[in-house]
């Protein structure tokens, strides 16, 4: 016989059990959140960034690559790099019309030996 001091623990049961889930859920939503607006923080701060000093040096660089100049340091020549393809080109076309032509068949006819 329940008198009335007793207390209720079927209720304090499931009263725990929710409260555990619902603060689980909670965390979980929150972290979601975070990391939501973080990303889309990064995304707004990298939209807006310049990077003029790399931009500039990235320039410089392509016009190296399409002008002709010589380095005053070294020495050496700079040529366009589309110039410099067409030589390596000829050269290759050159060497391939120069080369002897190879027996094939007498390198196998010793191989059979």
């Amino acid at each position: 016989m329940a008198s009335y001091d007793d207390l209720n623990t079927r209720q304090i049961w499931i009263v725990g059990i929710i409260s555990a889930a619902l603060t689980a859920v909670t965390i979980l939503a929150v972290q979601v959140l975070y990391f939501a607006l973080l990303n889309w923080h990064e995304e707004a701060k990298l939209a807006d960034a310049e990077y003029t000093q790399s931009i500039a040096h990235i320039r410089e660089q392509e016009m190296t690559l399409e002008e002709y100049g010589r380095d005053p340091e070294t020495g050496s020549i700079r040529i366009p790099i589309g110039r410099a393809i067409e030589l390596v080109a000829e050269r290759s076309g050159a060497e391939e019309q120069n080369k002897p032509p190879t027996n094939e068949k007498a390198t196998d006819d010793n191989d059979e030996t």
